[in-house]
């Protein structure tokens, strides 16, 4: 016969990573299901426990909400890897796709942002900002077309005018 350890929010908390108030919070979400009380009305948390909360940590990682946790939990707790890596799959490659979008966006407001540093000390009237002046100069550039390929995924045609 086996016996199987249990442990305190304290010791949950040591091993998983996660505040007692943060594993208060997901049973309260039902991220992690209520835990057994003892007589005295502890929490008693089985290893089932701490290896769920290690998949929930793994999923932040990865960037997933406690929404699409909690529905990867639902699969995960059904004990057959193979539809919990198959959602977890379909996230990944949106949070990827979603990803290599905004560095695209990020990078064409980084170039804005120096062209507009540039233009900043270009012109500067002595008297209020004018037409000319880099305050009110437009330093966005005309569309450009970036390609990107990765894992077979291109972003076509971003442009600048299109944020």
């Amino acid at each position: 016969m086996s016996t199987t350890s249990i442990y305190r929010i304290a010791e949950v908390a040591r091993r998983s990573g996660f505040s007692p108030a943060t594993l208060r919070y997901y049973e309260d979400i039902g991220l992690l299901p209520e835990p057994n009380r003892s007589s005295s009305g502890y929490r008693q948390y089985d290893e089932h426990a701490v290896e769920r909360l290690a998949f929930v940590a793994r999923a932040k990682q990865l960037g997933c909400t406690l929404e699409e946790i909690t529905e990867l939990s639902v699969a995960w707790d059904g004990q057959e890897c193979g539809p919990v890596q198959d959602r977890l799959a379909a996230l990944v490659a949106t949070k990827q796709a979603d990803v290599r979008a905004r560095i695209a966006e990020l990078t064409l407001l980084a170039d804005d942002l120096d062209r507009a540093a540039a233009a900043l000390g270009r012109h500067r009237p002595s008297g209020p900002c004018d037409d000319e002046c880099g305050c009110l100069v437009d330093t966005t550039a005309t569309p450009v077309s970036l390609m990107q390929r990765r894992g077979g995924t291109a972003i076509d045609n971003l442009t600048a005018g299109g944020r």
